[in-house]
């Protein structure tokens, strides 16, 4: 009785399941579906390896496919269309973020000093690579996935709505900081100097995880770590991965600091979750996929507070009684995570679960068990000479695919080129990054996207600035142009130049602090002490309120103690001030 119940669909869709034979599901219309008789009689869906279905698309082998969305389909179907675009006379493509994300892990348990994963030294450890991978992210995304992909910093879609955007307080690009809470990178910098910066950062985390740093290289590390670990990453052997540019040039860079990172390449990706499940992989490359609604639980979900090492296994690290199904990958366990997941789960509100779920991406950050890489578009590409683009649904997403109302579709060539009319910039979301003050206009660097689609200036659209001088808010207006019209507007902050340290002195619980006088637009400065090497708690400041004072006396502190001292420059305009980056923290021992 059962069997005869669950050998098919029922059939209560637009239509109904006739056979499956050689690779081909045969459908028929069902008359009595409630929205009314589907308009086509017959549809087939053919399996299909991703490698031929554009041709097959072209050929008219198949009528509608989900094609990879690389750079080389992109041009592949530019060619094919007479405008040159991706949507034209032959084929219409239509792009929507892909309901997950690429990452790469890294097993707290594999890597990591000592006996103990979640360890200040072993925290250390994992950022002292993230730090140098995490650089390469964008050029080798934008090489293999051209505009149809963009680099992420948490680890969460970007289609969720809980994922922080980079105008969200708080938002922090992916490993930029160095292991005192300053930021590796600066304004203007070349990727040589980039480079160099990471892997000073590295070897500063390398050196707190207890490896011996001799003259800017790495000769020995401490128990329980090594100097060579491995990236496993499904390239099916030929390199064939958005990840592997940006492993080969930070296994490149490693190599320069006395770190071997070698590059697994599998022919076939079911080694690598098998590996994982043995716990035979320190790191690997991948990619999650996610639901509408985000839940933590099932990825870093640890149950530490109900562990016991009686109950552990290659599954279960921790031998927690809930763990989450997939946290064995990662091997997290931390009493404060697992809260703040419990706690998001319980309410329906979105405002507090996406304040809950930064909690959590935060702790995830701290504990650098996996790095955010991408977050990649999916297309759907139909024969405008055999499928009517007047049934298909205008308003394809995420969320609402094209066979939402399969009902509708009819063939039959549009007989047109898809609809040319201009496409709304206004809702551009345009990512620019806060400047530091040089004396003349400042034209930063900065990405504009609408949909998901990464925009080209000139082609798309152009630019004009207001305000870009001096210290102070200046004002990005971008015009669309081309396929684009109207105008979005995007502030950023230019901000004071940073000064630095010349010294500090220590006093009888104190010290006085000396730094190089900043004399354009600058008002005064602003210094910074802490007991906390990454000024994370308990922080003192001192205002200095004239440019012309070049030091600083603190006193009255605990004798005998060491404090961690930084400055920056600030600026007042129109009532509000304007402060530079800090300088690098500098250590002194009161007397």
């Amino acid at each position: 009785s059962v069997r005869e119940k669950s050998d098919k669909p029922m059939g209560a869709g637009p239509y109904k399941f006739v056979k499956y034979s050689k690779g081909k599901v045969y459908l028929e219309a069902n008359d009595e579906y409630y929205l009314g008789s589907p308009k086509t009689e017959k549809i087939c869906y053919i399996e299909t390896a991703d490698s031929s279905k554009l041709s097959k698309l072209v050929k008219g082998t198949v009528d509608i496919a989900d094609v990879p969305y690389t750079v080389d389909t992109v041009r592949s179907i530019c060619k094919e269309n007479s405008n040159g675009k991706v949507s034209g006379d032959k084929i219409r493509t239509v792009s929507t973020d892909n309901l997950g994300y690429g990452y790469l892990g890294i097993s707290a348990d594999a890597v990591k000093v000592g006996n103990e994963p979640g360890s200040k030294a072993s925290k250390y450890l994992r950022k002292a690579f993230a730090t140098v991978i995490a650089l390469f992210r964008e050029a080798s995304i934008e090489n293999y996935y051209g505009e149809t992909a963009s680099v992420i910093n948490y680890p969460i879609s970007n289609t969720s709505w809980a994922a922080p955007q980079d105008d969200d307080d708080g938002y922090e690009v992916a490993f930029s900081r160095d292991i005192d809470g300053n930021k590796i990178y600066r304004s203007g910098m070349s990727a040589e100097d980039k480079e160099a910066a990471a892997l000073k950062a590295a070897l500063d985390y390398f050196d707190a995880a207890g490896y011996t740093v001799t003259n800017g290289k790495i000769t020995a590390a401490p128990k329980g770590a090594k100097l060579s670990y491995e990236v496993w990453v499904p390239g099916d052997g030929s390199g064939d991965h958005p990840s592997f540019e940006m492993l080969e040039k930070a296994s490149e860079a490693l190599e320069k600091i006395g770190i071997d990172l070698k590059i697994i390449d599998l022919y076939d990706s079911a080694d690598l979750w098998a590996g994982l499940e043995l716990h035979n992989v320190p790191m690997w490359c991948a990619a999650w996929g996610a639901t509408p609604d985000p839940d933590m639980y099932q990825i870093y979900y640890s149950d530490i507070k109900n562990s016991s090492p009686s109950s552990a296994s290659f599954s279960n690290p921790y031998g927690g009684a809930k763990q989450g199904g997939s946290n064995y990958m990662y091997c997290i366990a931390d009493a404060e995570l697992d809260s703040l997941i419990l706690k998001a789960r319980t309410s329906a509100d979105h405002s507090y679960r996406k304040n809950q779920y930064k909690k959590c991406l935060d702790i995830i950050m701290d504990w650098a068990v996996e790095i955010p890489v991408y977050q990649r578009q999916n297309a759907i590409a139909f024969s405008t000479e055999r499928v009517n683009m007047d049934t298909v649904t205008s308003d394809i997403t995420t969320y609402y695919g094209w066979e939402r109302e399969v009902q509708d579709l009819q063939l039959g060539a549009t007989g047109s080129d898809p609809d040319d009319s201009p496409v709304s910039i206004k809702t551009a979301k345009i990512n620019v990054e806060n400047q530091e003050y040089t004396g003349k206009k400042i034209k930063p660097t900065f990405t504009v996207r609408v949909d998901g689609k990464k925009l080209k200036e000139d082609r798309d659209y152009t630019v004009s600035y207001k305000n870009n001088k001096n210290v102070g808010t200046a004002t990005i207006t971008v015009k669309g142009t081309g396929d684009y019209t109207g105008k979005a507007k995007k502030t950023f902050k230019i901000l004071p130049k940073a000064t630095s340290i010349k010294t500090i002195t220590p006093l009888k619980k104190g010290f006085k602090v000396t730094y190089k006088k900043v004399s354009k637009q600058a008002t005064g400065y602003q210094v910074q002490y802490s007991r906390s090497r990454g000024f994370k708690s308990g922080n003192k400041t001192k205002l200095v309120k004239k440019y012309s004072t070049v030091s600083k006396k603190v006193t009255k502190l605990q004798s005998k103690k060491t404090y961690y001292v930084r400055v920056r420059t600030y600026k007042t305009v129109d009532g509000v001030k304007y402060f530079s980056e800090w300088t690098d923290a500098v250590k002194v021992k009161t007397k």
